[in-house]
């Protein structure tokens, strides 16, 4: 199943010196999402700032730009989610401030650029999710998680998999239309969200410098 939410989106749903969207305009994308999944909506949030905001394309801009600013929702949930990052061994926020005056401050998300992440929420018993994503889903991800008991992120850019065509859980694929195409040979004219069932049996994962990442299709239904 694919889920096309090209049409959820505007051009002001994006950072002006950043690639990326911003996490507080999700809202129509989240929806979207969540009913096609038949999933739980109505949760009420709280909108953060942080400022000022220069995206990776700041200093590529020739003309004068204003930085951006970073707004994100939370609520409850989100706050109380415990998310252990396997790479530092250690747990980390959903949202973590600190990373606001890192190098990338998009590093706030998720901890940003990290091979495997795993998501915890207490608020919902049993439901697991395997999400494959590349730096979109740091922001969209958390959404998601509200629905499910354990949420594991993949970044594909840094992990190696095989042997996944046996897997017993619901797993979505977010990538922009660049590397979806790299991944899995299938072009795509909007941004995309894929959705595949796929039976339990063995997950091989192989943590692979960026510089040399090998990306295999997935066959799954």
């Amino acid at each position: 199943m694919q889920i096309d939410i090209s049409s959820e989106l505007l051009l002001n749903d994006y950072y002006k010196t950043d690639i990326h969207w911003i996490n507080s305009k999700l809202g129509k994308v989240i929806t979207k999402i969540k009913s096609v999944m038949n999933l739980e909506e109505g949760l009420t949030y709280t909108e953060k700032m942080l400022y000022p905001f220069y995206g990776a394309l700041y200093s590529r801009k020739v003309s004068s730009v204003k930085a951006d600013k970073i707004t994100y929702l939370t609520n409850e949930t989100i706050e109380n989610m415990r998310v252990y990052n396997y790479e530092k061994d250690k747990e980390e926020k959903v949202y973590n401030e600190d990373y606001f005056h890192n190098i990338d401050s998009y590093d706030i998300f998720l901890a940003g650029a990290t091979p495997v992440l795993k998501i915890t929420n207490n608020k919902v018993a049993d439901k697991k999710l395997i999400v494959f994503r590349d730096s979109y889903g740091s922001s969209i991800i958390p959404f998601l998680a509200e629905n499910y008991h354990e949420v594991i992120v993949l970044d594909l850019r840094y992990v190696k998999f095989a042997n996944l065509q046996n897997l017993d859980i619901n797993a979505m694929f977010i990538f922009n239309e660049k590397f979806f195409t790299a991944v899995f040979n299938e072009p795509s004219e909007h941004h995309s969200l894929k959705v595949a069932n796929m039976q339990r049996e063995e997950v091989n994962c192989q943590r692979r410098q960026a510089q040399d990442t090998h990306y295999e299709p997935i066959n799954a239904e």
